[in-house]
């Protein structure tokens, strides 16, 4: 049996941790080094873990400062001597035959990765998030023009794959030998996206899996995101980044509307969230900013770029009032979609 090494961020989740390495440690694939980073934590987590170590003599545990989850998977990654990773995020838990199932699916074809769905976790409520493609197999030149773009973002409807790092199986001997590393989220805010694109950049074939044994977990009370002042130019670093990436990996005619409309989703949900704070900040404060936000050069770039072909009609229609700086009818659209949920 070959050795997986199964990397766990941890970072004050000691609601959470127990649950999270019980199901780690049940896995019916036996073989497996359990990584714990903790990231500096300010609760007691960093205190299971060294007690949840002397339960198992397959855990390892690191303590470091807190830098972040990306950092942080990539001080598990140096530590870890398997010829297979995993990453669970410590506040989810897997299935009892996750590993073996993505194990024997990626060994079956003899895969560099293998990618999968997962069942969503919300307040005990159920959601299986079943992977799009299960089942195939990408070589080479594929996986760059199939795969990657539609990691980018929609065209039509919800065409895009949701492909996460938890809900996969690296080749230890990719990640290593191409040097692959997580950038930090306090730099670019969907580390998992960058970390991925490189990936399969590097990959000569990917597989698919029908499991959803890897439990992601929700919240609802957390559904509602705090408020976040620097969104708008944080997506727009983001949005640079993987323009850069697919230029460079020769992907970006592929990838380039569905770019354009993974930013602008991010656009209108930045605009529905200053809308939603009039009633802190006053009725001219909130148009002001929304007004800023359609006065961006960026975002009048990307709108000037952006067909809108396949977006459904309500949000095409708030794409080309920002387009045209209809500030006072967005505040009004906004505050129906908040106060009703429409």
């Amino acid at each position: 049996m070959e050795l997986i090494s199964v990397v766990v961020p941890v970072y004050n989740v000691e609601k959470y941790l127990e649950r999270c390495v019980v199901s780690i440690v049940k896995q019916t694939y036996t073989n497996l080094e359990i990584v714990l980073v903790d990231d500096g934590s300010t609760d007691q987590s960093g205190f299971i873990c060294d007690e949840i170590k002397n339960q198992d003599d397959r855990i390892k545990v690191v303590h470091k400062l807190n830098e972040g989850l990306g950092l942080t998977r990539n001080r598990g990654v140096r530590e870890a001597r398997g010829d297979y990773i995993c990453f669970i995020d410590s506040d989810d838990y897997i299935d009892k035959q996750y590993i073996e199932t993505i194990y024997f699916d990626l060994k079956k074809h003899a895969a560099d990765v293998c990618y999968c769905g997962h069942t969503k976790n919300i307040d005990g409520k159920y959601e299986i998030r079943k992977n799009p493609l299960a089942g195939e197999v990408f070589l080479g030149q594929e996986i760059k023009d199939k795969i990657i773009p539609r990691m980018c973002g929609c065209r039509i409807g919800n065409d895009n794959i949701e492909m996460s790092s938890c809900m996969a199986i690296y080749s230890t001997k990719i990640i290593k030998k191409y040097s692959l590393e997580f950038p930090s989220e306090r730099q670019y805010i969907s580390e998992d996206l960058i970390f991925n694109i490189n990936c399969l950049a590097k990959c000569n074939k990917i597989c698919m899996s029908d499991c959803v044994g890897y439990f992601y977990v929700t919240v609802s009370s957390s559904l509602t995101r705090k408020y976040n002042p620097d969104r708008l130019h944080q997506q727009i670093i983001m949005t640079k980044k993987v323009i850069e990436l697919t230029q460079e990996i020769g992907v970006f005619t592929l990838s380039e509307d569905r770019i354009y409309n993974n930013f602008m989703t991010w656009v209108r949900a930045i605009i529905k969230a200053e809308q939603n704070r009039y009633s802190e900040i006053g009725l001219i404060e909130s148009i002001n900013r929304i007004a800023e936000i359609c006065d961006d050069n960026y975002v009048k770039k990307i709108s000037n770029k952006f067909d809108n072909v396949g977006v459904k009609k309500t949000s095409k229609m708030i794409n080309i009032l920002i387009k045209q700086r209809a500030i006072v009818l967005l505040w009004i659209i906004m505050f129906i979609k908040n106060k009703w949920g429409v």
